[in-house]
């Protein structure tokens, strides 16, 4: 298998960014073209020395016309040697398995279709007789993928390691896309408890109500218009959890355009289900299993809109889906409007219990735009392996 990926400078560099001319803003950039411990053959350019970016530390060392790379994230380190190139566009090295040029891979997922009117829900469960491209993580990830290989492509990333909190308390939830969209919370009212050793023994943020919630800014990045999207969560919900409690919601007043992501759906009827919505007609709800996600069991829940179809997985699979032309018509900006994580916290002031979440949330990850099936499967792959999800 050949790679293909830069590393990062002061700015992050992006696949093929580094050109021909092998620089980048102006720092000169050095190309590797190398071969690691399990035989893989990559390529990445960086200046050389030592760089950090968003988890991510890499050394280059430059002898001549050899080079050595040595990366290291969350505590695993690797090691390649190999030969300086000009740049990695022509270092022999092939169309990425993993990274933004990826989509080539494999088509979209397109999911399963409706043809009813573009009125409230319309979602079916996927199944091998209605022939939809439907995808499971644990069968087409790419081994040894993190975000970081897509990180050009991610709005927000907050993982267990980089929550921040005072007294036992999350203050500040730090984004690792690079774009500064932290999620915070300055009323101590209402931070989530800090909980050092939750899901499968990492870090989490913990809901406990009946005000809790943190807020990422409006700001430019997070207005996703009629574009493709994808955001996926890891939690751990309790009995206590509200009707429609938020995972994550950015939404606009009536119609509430936005997307939203929640458990215990109200829609079309009061369920145990989980819920995904890019306004207030235009929802899929999840399917069996599982017939309740407010046990205490540890999930991956996920909304993807991609064109016409909009889809809701969990645990890395496809759950239920709905096609038809609203799905791509609506506008999800919400401008005006902050993204909350843990209850319907926008109003002046937030109400008691209102859609809130009760448990542990432990990574969140937000794309604004297109992702390869392959992309979507290492991600998902990734989050499941870290969290021992089934």
């Amino acid at each position: 298998m050949r790679t293909a990926f830069c590393f990062f400078a002061v700015s992050i560099c992006v696949l093929g960014a580094c050109g021909n001319s092998g620089k980048v803003s102006g720092s000169t950039m050095v190309c590797c073209s190398s071969i690691d411990n399990a035989g893989e053959v990559s390529c990445g350019c960086q200046t050389a020395g030592t760089v950090a970016q968003g988890g991510l530390t890499s050394t280059l060392v430059v002898n001549g016309s050899s080079c050595t790379m040595t990366t290291t994230f969350q505590g695993t380190t690797s090691t390649s040697m190999g030969r300086v190139v000009v740049s990695c566009d022509n270092a022999g090295a092939g169309a990425p398995s993993m990274g933004p040029d990826s989509a080539a891979a494999s088509p979209p997922d397109s999911g399963s279709s409706s043809t009813e009117p573009d009125s409230g829900l319309s979602s079916i469960a996927p199944d091998a007789a209605s022939g939809a491209p439907t995808f499971d993580a644990s069968t087409e990830a790419t081994a040894g993928f993190t975000p970081v290989a897509i990180q050009s492509k991610l709005t927000f990333w907050f993982d267990p390691t980089s929550l921040v909190q005072t007294a036992g308390k999350v203050v500040t939830w730090t984004d690792l896309s690079g774009n500064g969209s932290d999620a915070t919370q300055s009323n101590s009212a209402y931070q989530p408890a800090y909980t050092g050793a939750a899901i499968h023994g990492l870090p989490a943020a913990t809901f406990l109500g009946p005000i809790t919630f943190l807020r990422i800014a409006d700001v430019a990045s997070m207005r996703w218009g009629r574009n493709d999207l994808l955001v996926l969560v890891v939690f751990r919900a309790t009995a206590q959890s509200a009707t429609d409690c938020m995972l994550y919601q950015k939404t606009s007043p009536s119609p509430y355009d936005g997307v939203d992501l929640y458990l215990n759906s109200d829609k079309p009827a009061p369920s145990m289900f989980a819920g995904a919505q890019l306004s207030g007609q235009v929802y899929v709800v999840s399917s069996r299993p599982p017939t309740t996600f407010v046990d205490g069991s540890v999930h991956l829940l996920g909304v993807r809109r991609a064109g016409p179809t909009l889809d809701i997985r969990v645990d890395g699979a496809l759950s239920s889906s709905m096609t038809n032309s609203t799905v791509a018509g609506v506008d999800v900006s919400a401008i005006g409007a902050d993204a909350i994580i843990g209850q319907n916290g926008g109003g002046a002031p937030p109400q008691s219990e209102f859609q809130q979440f009760h448990g542990d949330i432990a990574e969140e990850i937000g794309v604004n735009g297109s992702l390869s099936q392959t992309e979507i499967a290492n991600l998902e792959q990734y989050l499941k392996t870290r969290y021992a999800i089934p």
